[in-house]
């Protein structure tokens, strides 16, 4: 046996920690070389960046922003959301950089700010609105993250204690520290906190309140949010991990609105009519290039093809594509869709997606689909832990689209599982399909919300959601006459799935993660010919 000396051991401790001492003192002297004034507080604190750092980051981050979610291509809603914008930041602390409000083209109800004064609202989002004073209200919330740069400061803490945890773990040799704070980091770059979120609630209230806008618009719409939580929750599921909704904010913006009408008595604008007849016309549910599922069939009008889901599949939404699970959550089909930038024969779009992988080619042969030639193949694929998998993968090309179905077990191998549930549409057939589109209803004599639901909702049963929408719950009773004039909006049937913030923009998972390119999952190829590939993994049949 081994013995340490007590003065030895005192002797290591003592230079391990006088280690430690200096680089975490180095690390502070890095981390302090810059102290600013904070532009809503006064006070001044540490920032590691400056105003044209912060500008130049969100600039960069702007693209792959657009890139995820989509622009939503739609001019008098961009300038509409643009001049809402610039009448909140006339009224910011911060006047030193250029602010850049987007719509983008997503149904899940999300809003999000980045560094240097980019502001995001999605369409999803507006469609829960009723009064540009309750859009006001939100993006002035996101300006009060930007103005006390709360994005920049969860950054910074980000860096400075990935720094300090390098640092330290190297001295100590310690990996347990560094897997903790991996997660705490994890935390602080996904949410923010209740003081902040407090502070962009005060902020975002006053900035609506100087601008004219009724103030007491806040706390509605947040209530509204805590509503739909409760029958709805997927369709909040992204704007609740950054923005907790709590009965806390819902109080507090409700009582600073009462003290901000004192001062800014004139502040009761809400400009309700102007908003729905703005958003009238506006895209619900799944966007333009996104496929919708009504009556068991998966319907894509982008890329122009119908699918029918057989009665034991269930189908998940994907980014350019669907996948197929069975009642145990397992995955069996694959479908994508790629834009491409010339014509693809079907053999090439597969080799295209096979060629870097380890297979064994087993059978090929032609079948017709419709009006086209689609290319069935069945592989063997060695997977990552070198054993032969079985995939059978059936590719059509368009002029401007290919398609591939990726079938992954024995059910979806058989015989006529692709070609007896597909159909493809012609150019005029997809242009025919209207997609669910929000409508304004001007309200008649003797009107009641029972009435207008059965007639233009299909059924007096959607009543009570059509009071919910337009935020008259418990103010009209279901058959009491409403007010003549009054406009209404009439939100569309919709699939659950297409608000489902885990299904949106989802990308494959577990074995369909490995079957899938990075790059083809990410979306953000213009064609297959550059496609790139992972080790494949494909469940046995």
């Amino acid at each position: 046996m081994k013995y340490v000396h007590y003065h030895e051991l005192l002797k290591t401790m003592h230079t391990k920690n006088l280690l430690i001492a200096a680089v975490t003192g180095l690390v502070m002297l890095f981390l302090l070389p810059a102290c600013a004034v904070n532009p809503v507080s006064g006070s001044r604190e540490v920032m590691l960046y400056s105003p044209e750092q912060e500008v130049s980051m969100g600039k960069k981050a702007h693209p792959q922003v657009l890139e995820k979610f989509g622009y939503y291509n739609d001019p008098k809603l961009q300038t509409y959301i643009s001049a809402i914008g610039k009448r909140l930041t006339a009224h910011c602390e911060r006047q030193d950089i250029p602010y850049h409000f987007t719509l983008i083209d997503s149904p899940i109800i999300n809003a999000f700010a980045l560094p240097g004064g980019y502001v995001y609202v999605s369409r999803g989002l507006l469609a829960e609105m009723n009064n540009e004073a309750q859009l006001a209200g939100v993006m002035g919330h996101e300006l009060g993250h930007v103005n006390a740069r709360h994005n920049m400061k969860r950054l910074q803490s980000t860096v400075g204690m990935n720094i300090l945890v390098a640092a330290v773990g190297a001295a100590t040799g310690s990996s347990l520290w560094q897997n903790v704070s991996g997660q705490l980091m994890g935390l602080i770059s996904q949410k923010y906190s209740r003081s902040q979120e407090r502070q962009a609630d005060e902020l975002g209230t006053r900035y609506m309140a100087r601008a004219g806008y009724d103030p007491r618009q806040m706390s509605v719409f947040l209530q509204r949010l805590r509503q739909l939580h409760s029958h709805e929750p997927s369709a909040l599921e992204a704007i609740m991990a950054s923005h907790p909704l709590t009965s806390e904010r819902v109080a507090s913006t409700s009582f600073l609105a009462k003290k901000l009408l004192s001062h800014y008595p004139q502040a009761k604008t809400t400009n309700q009519n102007k908003y729905l007849n703005t958003i009238d016309g506006m895209l619900f549910g799944p966007g333009e290039k996104a496929g919708f599922v009504v009556d068991k069939t998966y319907t894509n009008v982008f890329c122009r093809l119908r699918f029918s889901i057989p009665e034991d599949m269930k189908l998940k939404s994907l980014k350019n594509g669907f996948v197929l699970n069975n009642d145990n959550s397992q995955q069996q089909l694959v479908f994508l869709y790629r834009e491409l930038d010339h014509y693809l024969p079907p053999d090439a779009l597969t080799d295209a997606f096979m060629e870097k992988y380890t297979t064994r080619l087993l059978s090929e042969r032609e079948i017709n689909i419709g009006q086209r030639v689609a290319m069935v193949r069945k592989y063997e694929v060695r997977d990552k832990r070198g054993r032969w998998q079985r995939l059978k993968i059936t590719a059509i090309s368009r002029q401007k689209f290919g398609y591939l179905f990726l079938a992954l077990t024995g059910q979806t191998q058989k015989p006529g599982y692709i070609s007896d549930n597909l159909s493809l549409l012609t150019r005029k057939a997809a242009e025919a399909i209207k997609l669910p589109r929000i409508g304004i209803y001007q309200v008649h004599k003797g009107d009641t919300l029972v009435m207008i639901a059965e007639r233009l909702l299909d059924s007096a049963a959607n009543a009570e959601t059509l009071a919910g929408y337009n935020g008259l719950t418990g103010k009209f009773g279901l058959r009491q006459p409403l007010p003549v004039k009054m406009k209404l909006k009439i939100i569309p049937a919709y699939p659950k799935d297409s608000r489902d913030s885990s299904s949106i923009n989802r990308q494959p998972s577990n074995i369909i993660a490995s079957v899938l390119p990075k790059t083809l999952r990410s979306g953000s190829l213009s064609g297959v010919a550059t496609w790139k590939k992972p080790a494949l993994q494909v469940k046995t049949s």
